[in-house]
């Protein structure tokens, strides 16, 4: 019995190590999506300013579209129509405790092998930022996370946005993963 979970984990290990983060294609007809936060990846920052500004955001968030198959024809019916964002968190410095996943509809088009580009995209909002272990980083909560006596809390964000195309083809970016540390 230990030998089959054995070889269940190395091969969910290998099927995970193998997943290209790139882009998938749900149903899309030969569409990818792709996120991507050019140079301004917010790898950091501090409650003081989350708290006062009310979100987390990246400065600049790109989302592309491509076709795997470039000689194959395009129409406008492949651009995608944004329906939204979806952000789920993990701790990756042993906290157990997370903010709820963070859903933002969007509006916007991505044309077939373009971009659309938003600036300071929120990647966590208020339902994210006033519950522990965030709230514990303030000040008058002692400023530091009540689980792991740290003043700061790592978290990977991944990341997936959602569409689908002006043909009726639902689509959907992979994850893309960012670590970020969040301090006092």
């Amino acid at each position: 019995m230990k030998s089959i979970l054995r070889l269940l984990l190395l091969a969910t290990a290998l099927i995970l190590l193998g997943c290209d983060e790139r882009t998938e294609e749900t149903d899309s007809g030969g569409v990818l999506l792709e996120i991507d936060f050019g140079n301004l990846i917010p790898a950091f920052g501090s409650m003081a300013t989350i708290d006062a500004a009310g979100t987390f955001a990246a400065e600049q968030f790109n989302i592309r579209s491509s076709t795997p198959n470039q000689v194959a024809e395009q129409s406008d019916l492949m651009n995608v129509q944004l329906q939204g964002v979806e952000v789920l968190y993990e701790r990756v410095d042993g906290g157990t405790r997370l903010p709820p996943p963070y859903y933002i509809e969007l509006i916007g088009t991505v044309p077939v092998n373009g971009v659309l580009t938003l600036n300071n995209m929120p990647l966590m909002a208020t339902d994210q930022i006033t519950v522990p272990p965030l709230t514990d980083l303030l000040p008058q909560n002692g400023g530091f996370d009540q689980e792991t006596g740290r003043t700061s809390v790592q978290f990977t964000f991944t990341i997936r946005a959602y569409g689908r195309t002006i043909g009726e083809r639902d689509v959907a970016s992979s994850p893309r993963r960012l670590t970020v540390e969040i301090f006092q």
